[in-house]
């Protein structure tokens, strides 16, 4: 039979001595005034079957599927028969209650049985208990004919029937009948829960230090005090950022695995918080993406029951941007007559806040001469990256640093026939990333800085070959050279 019964807290027992804070009761009434909800099971028929019955491990635990049993002396040897249960009436077996109707937190608040066996004379079975803690107790059982119930605001994942540190059995005798688990009184308990705030989204890379900012907050909503109170910490950093400070209100704050962390509150009264501040820089070299930045707290240890687990995680995650802003200036020098050579001088450079980055799918800065000169060379003069050559178009590619600069250099030809007076505008053009996203899209032009404005073209006129001046001596040197000339003309004539 199972029967589903709401009850009203009382004063707990006397509780042991244990790293939990469990109370034991040898009164069914006791226990059930100090429970809520409870799961009965009689063990009768139905939906047992009637008389003599063997079931198996599944088959048992399926009946009413509130506890799972595990037979650990005996394999799969599960008796049920007049309304009591064992596990061949001389072995050990495990209940337990991770999945039960009023389990909260991986566990029940209280479990007890009704001993209906128990030959002590043969062998003093132990009930091995493991808590919702992970802390474990032995605690021998009582003669037949007794009660036995525990509560624990830990919570109870399972308990052993067998022998101590929860060893397995096939001697001795040992039944129980009626089964009891049970939630938490309503109204008790501590009710944990927690919240996380982030200071923006996008953040930016390379906007400075400290640019990004998680707030975890956890808060008693009570109505108990809550003690032994850890919130385990869990980030996610891509490469480039990195924890500037995990400072909390309260408690400490110790990494276990980094920059994974335990951050031990300790107690809270009820109504009260306390609060994680975690400071993170996400550097100029941070690739950007969605949501690649992830903050996640949970509660990890609380001594209480909490009544509403829903609220004992939180998670943020934060998209990251990497705008550049990168320009160009480019001046020439040089011949300016046909068949003389001029050099383009281009410095690119990269304002920030991010790293401009390679981006393979394009090419980062492209200049096509005009047909009046012809391409002779091309050089990166310092800042690294690539250039290539193909006819009269130039193409480099590469990353540059937040605060970077490349230098490069063309070299090229007027070309013969190039009519005096004509000009010659030579303009590259960039490819830059201004809003962040990782792709090169937004087109910019390089600038003349001779010449007012932001993207003006860098522009020379074609000229005469150009005749050296003669000063004085020169004059009368070829003033000389000519009447000499004149001298052998006329001596020729006589």
């Amino acid at each position: 039979m199972r029967t589903v019964t709401a009850c009203a807290a009382v004063l707990f027992m006397t509780a042991s001595v244990h790293a939990a804070t469990p109370t034991f009761y040898n009164s069914v009434a006791n226990f059930t005034a100090a429970v809520g909800t409870q799961i009965v099971d009689g063990y009768d028929s139905p939906p047992y079957g009637a008389g003599f019955n063997i079931y198996g491990n599944a088959a048992m635990s399926a009946f009413l599927g509130e506890t799972d049993y595990e037979t650990t002396g005996h394999s799969n040897l599960n008796i049920v028969t007049s309304s009591t249960y064992c596990a061949g009436c001389n072995g050990s077996f495990r209940l337990i209650f991770t999945s039960t109707s009023v389990t909260v937190g991986g566990g029940v608040f209280g479990a007890g049985v009704d001993v209906t066996s128990h030959e002590t004379s043969q062998l003093l079975y132990q009930a091995f208990i493991t808590y919702g803690d992970s802390t474990t107790q032995d605690v021998a059982m009582p003669a037949a004919g007794s009660f036995w119930g525990v509560t624990a605001p830990e919570g109870i994942v399972s308990i052993h029937f067998g022998l101590a540190g929860g060893g397995g059995t096939t001697s001795g005798s040992f039944q129980i009948g009626t089964l009891r688990i049970a939630a938490a009184p309503s109204g008790s308990g501590a009710d944990l829960s927690l919240s996380q705030t982030e200071s923006t989204d996008p953040a930016t890379a390379g906007s400075g230090a400290g640019n990004l900012t998680y707030v975890v907050t956890v808060t008693n909503q009570g109505p108990a005090n809550a003690t032994g109170v850890v919130i385990d910490e869990d980030l996610t950093l891509p490469a480039g950022v990195t924890v500037e400070s995990v400072t909390p209100s309260v408690g400490s704050f110790a990494t276990t695995t980094a920059p994974d962390g335990d951050w031990t509150v300790g107690s809270l009264t009820n109504g009260a918080n306390a609060t994680l501040t975690i400071v993170l820089t996400v550097g100029a070299s941070t690739a950007p993406g969605d949501d690649v930045i992830r903050s996640r707290a949970s509660v990890q240890a609380l001594n209480e029951t909490d009544p509403d687990s829903s609220d004992d995680a939180i998670e943020n995650r934060t998209t990251v941007i990497a705008p550049t802003d990168v320009t160009a200036t480019k001046t020439v020098v040089g011949g300016t007559w046909p068949g003389s050579e001029v050099t383009y001088t281009m410095t690119i450079s990269n304002a920030g806040p991010a790293d401009a980055v390679d981006d393979a799918a394009v090419d980062e800065f492209t200049d096509v001469l005009p047909a009046s000169l012809l391409l002779t060379g091309a050089q990166v003069i310092s800042g690294g990256g690539t250039v290539a050559t193909n006819a009269n178009t130039v193409t480099w590619n590469g990353p540059i640093p937040a605060g970077g600069t490349v230098v490069l250099e063309i070299t090229a030809r007027i070309a013969g026939g190039t009519e005096e007076g004509q000009p010659v505008t030579n303009q590259g053009q960039l490819l830059v990333d201004v809003d962040g996203d990782g792709d090169n899209d937004s087109a910019r032009l390089t600038d003349d800085p001779g010449v007012g404005g932001a993207a003006d073209p860098t522009e020379f006129r074609v000229g005469a070959l150009a005749v050296p001046a003669l000063g004085l001596a020169g004059l009368m040197l070829l003033a000389g050279l000519l009447a000499l000339l004149g001298a052998l003309v006329v001596r020729r004539s006589a």
